[in-house]
């Protein structure tokens, strides 16, 4: 039998009875997200996931980027947001849509990654890159090497071409 990849067919089950949770103790918290990442395989389908993340009693859905990003996929961002915000208003859930990309992003700015081996690394995007170790670099070093990252990423191979 072919593999047709993994089964979300619980997730709106599991939504909606945490949904009916939060509801039977009369709170307001915590949220519920859905984060969808835009992927080429699931752009057909990003109206369904929205409706089906409405019926099962989520509160927001949260768009991502994928990395590579495209032209073809700004071009489907373009056509198609406009459509996501009309279907928000519509369905009353709330709708939070990836930024403008700008460089260095939020990603690069406000976060750090560590691998387990710690291994610290500028974006979960940019895996080859290591600007330092958290077991063996003290937190200056490694704020300074993201400094200097940062500083430079214009001419960076990943992030000049990144649009996330």
């Amino acid at each position: 039998m072919p593999d047709t990849g993994p089964d979300f067919s619980h997730i709106p089950t599991a939504v909606r009875r945490l949904a009916g949770e939060r509801s039977d103790l009369k709170k307001k918290l915590p949220k519920i997200y859905i984060n969808i990442a835009l992927l080429p395989e699931n752009l057909n389908n990003i109206v369904e996931l929205v409706m089906t993340a409405h019926k099962s009693g989520a509160d927001i859905v949260n768009f991502e980027r994928s990395f590579p990003w495209s032209e073809e996929l700004k071009a489907w961002e373009k056509e198609n947001f406009k459509k996501i915000k009309e279907l928000s208003k519509d369905l009353g859930i709330k709708i939070i849509l990836p930024p403008d990309h700008l460089t260095p992003c939020n990603l690069v700015k406000l976060t750090i990654f560590v691998r387990v081996n710690g291994d610290v690394i500028p974006c979960c995007y940019h895996t080859d890159h290591v600007i330092g170790n958290l077991f063996n670099d003290s937190m200056i070093k490694i704020l300074k090497s993201r400094a200097k990252f940062i500083k430079n990423i214009s001419s960076d191979p990943v992030c000049s071409n990144c649009k996330i």
